[in-house]
């Protein structure tokens, strides 16, 4: 039998690393993504299994805790597994090592949809249940779980964006990778310069597509940073809540 974990192993290509030198959080966010891939696939509920069913995993929680990133053309291993499965979300966790060095955590939570209603879907009826037997709730994630930034009166509009072709994914909505870059280019080469983050929270509550408007609002709280984004409605102007993020500097 296969095991619980998977540990897939990656390379910092140069032509992914920030102008300051290493990677940034939506690209190592990119990297976790694909070894989850990766594991769900080999254990046989991954998208290869699920799409020809037209079910889909999507994620609604997302944590990054890094106290170091890789650099151009480091050799780096992640680590990944499911921590629990209840009816409508699972939860997998990440570990970022590099040799004996670990450079971080991660945190996920996923729902699971049928794409052609856009509803929810029972997880434990999936291949009869099968998913439990890959939990492993033994294996350690220092890290806290996911939180969120309460935004209150000081939260200011910092910038509209429409979204184009290439931020959509295969599901045709905005990718999730793309909202926390999008954050993070609130802030110019100076900030990062003098900042460095040291954890993100991206909690996804709604989907936005091609051709959407999206409003980004700040709002700071000590050494924490909210950033709000919205889907604009055309017709209205009305917004809607797609994504939430939490930085931690």
């Amino acid at each position: 039998m296969q095991s619980k974990s998977g540990v897939f192993h990656f390379k910092a290509e140069a032509f992914r690393c920030n102008m300051l030198g290493y990677l940034p959080y939506q690209q190592m966010g990119t990297y976790m993504l694909d070894a989850a891939d990766l594991h769900a696939n080999e254990r046989n509920f991954g998208m290869t299994y699920l799409m020809p069913r037209h079910l889909a995993w999507v994620l609604s929680r997302f944590t990054l805790e890094m106290t170091d990133m890789p650099r151009p053309a480091q050799p780096f291993e992640i680590t990944t597994w499911v921590e629990n499965t209840m009816k409508f979300f699972t939860s997998r966790n990440f570990k970022v090592t590099a040799g004996d060095h670990v450079l971080g955590y991660g945190r996920s939570i996923w729902a699971m949809i049928d794409t052609a209603t856009r509803q929810p879907t029972n997880i434990l009826e999936v291949r009869n249940g099968e998913m439990m037997q890959w939990v492993d709730s033994e294996l350690e994630c220092p890290i806290a779980p996911p939180t969120k930034f309460r935004f209150g009166p000081d939260c200011r509009l910092e910038r509209s964006v429409e979204t184009r072709y290439s931020d959509a994914d295969i599901n045709g909505h905005i990718n999730s990778m793309r909202y926390i870059g999008m954050a993070l280019d609130l802030f110019g080469p100076d900030w990062h310069r003098e900042h460095y983050v040291r954890r993100l929270d991206a909690a996804y509550m709604a989907e936005s597509h091609c051709g959407d408007v999206l409003n980004f609002y700040l709002e700071e709280a000590g050494d924490t940073i909210g950033v709000r984004i919205a889907k604009v409605e055309p017709a209205t102007g009305d917004e809607t809540d797609v994504c939430r993020c939490s930085i931690l500097v």
